[in-house]
This record gives C-alpha cells, sequence and structure tokens, in this order.
C-alpha cells in the first residue's frame, strides 16, 4: 500500500479456463480510469466453487495468479487473493469429497451439513493451513480469508457446532454426559447464564482463535511480506460465538498489522436513511473493536452485480463513508464471480476517480477513533457471557447495544463508542446505554457511572437497575412492562408547553413498530420530569413515558423489538426532544438537517448527507464555541477544496452557506 494514498482494490472473480488478454487489456484501462492499486483475485468462488478444494483442482487458479502479477505487477499494481472458502460458505447441495477425512458442522438445532467443516476437526486445521501456505508462495500483496469463518450463517445450518467431537468436548469440560439436546437447552436455557453456555462460548472462542494462528504459520513460512486479513459480519452474531476480536488479530497478523474487511451491510441498494442505521450497527463497532492500530479496509459489493443492484450515488455514499471508521483502503466487488470480467457500461471508474481525492486527504489526516467527541455509547465484546433470556430463542441472545447509536447518529448527534472496560474513567459525559449492556459492570462500576456523568438508558437498563437494587440511581419506586397491542396504551403525548416541531403536545406512537415499554413509577416528582405520558385510544392516561431524572438523566423507557428494533424511535418529534436534552449540555448536533450525521474529531467534523434531500446551508450546534460571533474553517468535499469560510452564528446555533447534496461526505476543519 503506497504511504498516504487510499488504497482500491477490486475483488475480481476470473475463471483460468476463459480468462484471456482482450480481458486483461480491459482491466488495464479500468485500472488506470478508476486509479485502481490492487486486483484481488477471488478463488474457488460462487458459481465456479467446487467446495473444499484440492491441490490439482487449485493448480488453475495458482497459474492465473502467476499470470496476474506478470502482467500487473510491472505497472506498479500489486495483486492479492481471496480464496472465498475456509469451512465453507454453504453447502449448497455439495457433499465431502472422499479425500477429505474431516467432520462437518452440525448446527443447535441438529441438522448436519454435508460440506462445511467442523472448525474443531483436525484433520481440517492441518488441510485448511496447509492450502494457505500454497496460496502464500505466489507472495500476494493481502491474502483474504473470506467470512465463512464462523459459526453462523452456513445455510442450511444456521448457528454453532455441536457435532458428536464438539459434544466430547463440552462434555469432557463439564465432566457431563449431555445429548446435543440437552446441551444445546442450556446453552439457550432462560434466565441467568449457565455454566454450559460459558463452556460453549469459550470453546467457540478458542478454536478460531487457534485456526486462526495455524493459518497465519503456515503463510508465515512461506511469505513473510503478506498481509493475512480477515472479512467480517454483522458484529451481534460474532459476540455470539463469543468472538475476541484482538486475540483473534493478534494470532492472524503475528508480524503485520491487524486487517480487517467489515462487510458494507448492503448489498444491494436501500434507502439512505436505514443505510445509516446499519453502518452505525455494523461498521462503526468492528472498527472500534479492531483497535487503533488496526488497518480497515471494508468491502463493499454490488449484489447481483449490476446497475440495478445500486446506483452509483448510493455506491458513492458507501465507498466514501468508510473514512468514518478510518479506512485505509477498500476492496470493491463490482462485477460477478464468474469470470465475465470489467464492464465499462457501469461507470464504476467515473465514481472510484472522483472520490480518491477525498479518501487521499482521509489517509493523510486519519480521524481518531479513540478520542471523538460527543455522546459515549457503550458496548462490549463480551455481553453474550452476562445476557439473561427470557423465552430462550437463539434471537434473544444477540446483543442489542448500537441501538443508540444508530439513532442519535440518524439525528445528527455526535456519538462515539467506548468499551465497558472503561467505564471507571469516564467523568461530566453524557453516556449511552441500552439492551443488557449495563450487565457487564459491577454495581460500583454502574454507581460511578450515574454519580460522575449524565447517562441515557432504555427500559431494558431500568430493569437491570431494579435487578441489582440500583433503582434509586434513577429515583424509581417500581415499573411494568406494557406490551404493545394488549389494550392498554397507544400513544404517548408531550407534557410540556413547548411546541415540538410547531405541534403542541405531540403524540408519537407507542403501539407501532415497537417492542414492550416499561412504565415507571418514580419516587421523587419534585426532582423527575416526566416528558411524555401515556395514553389508550380513549386519551385516558395509561402511565409515563420519557422522563429526565434530577436534570441529569434520559430515559427512554422501551426495550428491542425482535423485527422491529428501534423503529418506532425514528421522528422528528423525538428528535427535538432528545436535542433539547442535550443542549444544556457538551454535545455536538446538526440543526434542521435530518439524517444527516456528524461525527467530531478535534477539530475535524465529518458531516454525511445520507438522504436524497440537499440541504441549502449547514446548520450546527458547537458547544465549544457558544461564545463565539463566528467561526473559520476550511471545507474538503470530492471536488474540491474551500478554504476559511465562515460559520455565522445565529441563535445558539451556526450557519454555514455549503449546500450539501444528497449522498455527500465533506470534512470540516476548524480553524479556530
Amino acid at each position: 500500500m503506497a504511504d498516504k494514498e487510499f488504497f482500491y482494490s477490486l475483488r475480481l472473480g476470473v475463471d483460468p479456463s476463459s480468462w484471456d488478454q482482450k480481458k486483461m487489456t480491459d482491466l488495464k484501462t479500468f485500472i488506470s480510469e478508476g486509479q485502481l492499486d490492487d486486483v484481488n483475485i477471488i478463488i474457488n468462488s460462487e458459481e465456479l466453487n467446487v467446495g473444499h478444494i484440492t491441490k490439482p483442482e487449485l493448480t488453475p487458479w495458482l497459474e492465473t495468479t502467476q499470470f496476474f502479477k506478470d502482467e500487473l505487477e510491472p505497472l506498479g499494481i500489486s495483486v492479492s487473493m481471496n480464496p472465498w472458502t475456509n469451512l465453507l460458505h454453504s453447502d449448497r447441495g455439495r457433499i465431502l469429497s472422499d479425500e477429505f477425512k474431516f467432520k462437518t458442522m452440525v448446527d443447535y438445532q441438529g441438522r448436519k451439513a454435508t460440506a462445511v467443516a467442523c472448525p474443531a476437526d483436525r484433520e481440517f486445521i492441518d488441510y485448511i493451513a496447509d492450502i494457505y501456505g500454497e496460496y502464500a508462495k505466489k507472495k500476494p500483496a493481502y491474502l483474504w480469508m473470506d467470512d465463512d469463518f464462523r459459526h453462523f450463517n452456513h445455510k442450511p445450518l444456521v448457528f454453532g457446532c455441536f457435532c458428536d467431537q464438539h459434544m466430547a468436548i463440552y462434555n469432557e469440560t463439564l465432566d457431563s454426559h449431555y445429548t446435543r439436546e440437552e446441551f444445546v437447552d442450556k446453552v439457550f436455557q432462560p434466565g441467568l447464564p449457565t455454566k454450559e453456555r460459558h463452556v460453549f462460548l469459550n470453546q467457540s472462542r478458542q478454536e478460531m482463535i487457534d485456526i486462526a494462528d495455524t493459518i497465519a504459520k503456515a503463510v508465515r513460512k512461506e511469505s513473510d511480506t503478506t498481509n493475512l486479513g480477515l472479512m467480517t459480519s454483522q458484529p451481534e452474531w460474532h459476540a455470539l460465538e463469543a468472538r475476541d476480536w484482538h486475540k483473534l488479530f493478534e494470532h492472524l497478523s503475528i508480524n503485520q498489522l491487524p486487517t480487517s474487511r467489515p462487510h458494507l451491510p448492503s448489498y444491494n441498494e436501500i434507502p439512505g436513511l436505514k443505510y445509516v442505521r446499519e453502518f452505525n450497527r455494523n461498521v462503526r463497532p468492528v472498527a472500534q473493536m479492531m483497535g487503533p492500530n488496526a488497518q480497515m479496509m471494508p468491502e463493499l459489493e454490488n449484489y447481483m452485480y449490476s446497475t440495478y443492484a445500486k446506483s452509483n450515488k448510493f455506491t458513492q455514499l458507501q465507498l466514501e463513508t468508510v473514512i468514518l471508521i478510518g479506512a485505509k483502503g477498500i476492496l470493491f466487488n463490482f462485477y460477478d464471480m464468474m469470470g465475465n470480467g470489467v464492464v465499462f457500461s457501469y461507470n464504476h471508474q467515473k465514481i472510484l476517480s472522483e472520490s480518491k481525492p477525498l479518501l487521499n486527504y482521509s489517509v493523510k489526516h486519519p480521524i481518531d477513533l479513540e478520542n471523538l467527541h460527543g455522546v459515549a455509547v457503550l458496548y462490549s465484546q463480551d455481553t453474550v457471557y452476562t445476557r439473561e433470556s427470557k423465552t430462550g430463542q437463539l434471537e434473544e441472545m444477540l446483543p442489542r447495544e448500537y441501538e443508540w447509536l444508530a439513532l442519535l447518529g440518524s439525528f445528527g448527534i455526535a456519538t462515539k463508542l467506548i468499551n465497558t472496560t472503561k467505564v471507571t474513567g469516564l467523568t461530566n459525559q453524557v453516556v449511552a446505554v441500552s439492551d443488557q449492556v449495563l450487565r457487564n459492570l459491577s454495581d460500583d462500576d454502574i454507581n460511578h457511572l450515574f454519580t460522575h456523568n449524565r447517562v441515557m438508558l432504555d427500559g431494558t437498563s431500568v430493569e437491570i437497575l431494579f435487578d441489582r437494587q440500583l433503582n434509586h440511581l434513577i429515583h424509581a419506586e417500581s415499573y411494568n412492562w406494557l406490551t404493545p397491542h394488549t389494550g392498554y396504551h397507544t400513544y404517548e403525548e408531550w407534557n410540556g408547553p413547548e411546541l415540538i416541531e410547531g405541534v403542541e403536545h405531540a403524540r408519537m406512537t407507542v403501539m407501532q413498530q415497537t417492542g414492550d415499554l416499561a412504565n415507571i413509577t418514580y419516587t421523587n416528582s419534585d426532582d423527575t420530569a416526566v416528558l411524555t405520558s401515556l395514553y389508550n385510544e380513549k386519551n385516558q392516561w395509561i402511565g409515563n413515558g420519557m422522563s429526565v431524572i434530577n436534570r441529569k438523566h434520559f430515559i427512554l423507557p422501551i426495550s428491542y423489538h425482535l423485527k422491529y428494533g428501534w423503529d418506532a424511535q425514528y421522528v422528528t418529534y423525538k428528535e427535538t426532544i432528545i436535542k433539547n436534552y442535550l443542549g444544556k449540555m457538551t454535545t455536538d448536533y446538526l440543526v434542521n438537517m435530518p439524517v444527516c450525521q456528524l461525527i467530531r474529531d478535534g477539530k475535524r467534523l465529518y458531516i454525511t448527507n445520507f438522504t436524497l434531500d440537499d440541504y441549502e446551508s449547514i446548520q450546527i450546534n458547537l458547544h465549544d464555541y457558544i461564545n463565539s460571533p463566528s467561526v473559520t474553517a476550511n471545507i474538503v468535499t470530492r471536488k474540491k477544496r474551500l478554504d476559511n469560510v465562515t460559520f455565522e452564528k445565529e441563535g445558539e446555533n451556526f450557519t454555514l452557506s455549503y449546500p450539501m447534496k444528497a449522498f455527500e461526505t465533506i470534512i470540516i476543519e476548524l480553524l479556530d
């Protein structure tokens, strides 16, 4: 990777039997026009996948890789390799070849794979390490492991491995004689976490570290220059397999930088106002868990590989927003994996060239994820170890602690992620907690959190405070859960005299697309501001909604809905209510710019418009400039740089006369 240059890598599906000189010539033209740095050959992919590859089957791929190196490296273009198979994404009707003696995966429901490998099988581990050693002999710039390196989403299997070999491991550790069904029941048992769950999690965590370590040593034996990277999936599912991000990548990288390829969470175009939520739930957490020394190189895939999958404007939105996680480069899948090669009519080369200056700037001046401003959203990679379940459903076990990040980010409120291990160092901050993240903290930690900070919490967090007998921290006496569509509450109504979005006593649904709601009774009304009250369809009062405790803690008393999540919270009324709460604190946020995200790193602001609407100007609340009449700044965009522009003070906010276009990302340098 060139120093201080953003790294473009094309993931390219190649058929060794049909790749010809014309396709290579077209590829070279695309490389030049799109300013590419690397071509990443996808090995044994999708429609051409034969399952676990044998060495004779591998030979044509290695020969093709060498051909690419001979053609491209003299031009200054590196060549990388992306074997598409580790455990195997899914069976797809394949039966494991008689040549292989390793066992296949059996999921928690007892379904047995016909080809997906068991990750604890020693013969499989030796095989996959040997194959990676063969890849490494070609000394690719990057050698990418695909995201089938996991315990989930191996269709038709759902989750985990509970084969006979694994059951022997679990029983030996526990000194037990569980059947598969008995052990699974214990792992997912409602209530407190069981020792069986912990044994399962520890085994899942360690066996992936062991495979990574074995593969890395095989690669390093053949090449000490190749970067070994790993594609990652949804962080909540990786949490369910107890992924230890630091330790896994420490073993994988050995003497190289930890290199992660988080998938950008939209293989097809979705509304930008939905994408911003998924970006915050899936991409930002991975970058945070990888740590400040990691190389983040996300994957942008346009499935099924044409302009009918995504518009170029949406593709460019995905491309440019990777600067928000400090990405050093990006891998993109624009074309199919069957070997058709480049398609110029898609015009991807134009957006790549257009965005490169902005992305290069972001590499020269990288965002510092460890020192962001804004609301601190707590997370932990270990929540599944402490998580309690009510019904024993697998979906209940998935941590949902990034909902504040998605909601506040969509509202244009600056946010940052903070690991629960750092809670004792937090003082005078606004901290957001949701779902069961508080279960990772001791009572002393929780007391510190509420005593020395302002806390935004959801209904599930309230339940945990009651469980711990810490409800006095929010001056609460009792609570009861209200379930939608049960004949009780249907809407909540603003209690204050202020107009919300010009509406007197604004109403918001507590019935549609929302989870259960905690109706809280407080001990002292004098220091509790009940912001909204709950009513039924007859306008009869039912209970308390959103509240602020002691002018300090904000309660959004909802729970996560397994289908709709927090969807009902995405309304401008709630945006205004939350910003009114934050307006009295040291938090930056955008004003009158729905679905525009703000991230602040010191004197640098990152703003992305995730909507199809243009904004005539940028309006922002900058807490540390409250006494300044104006602020001078530079603006960096994909097309130009504007120096010494001025934010003018208008009331409590600042306005910059810059037209913010749909799907645009800009960087603002504050000079004062």
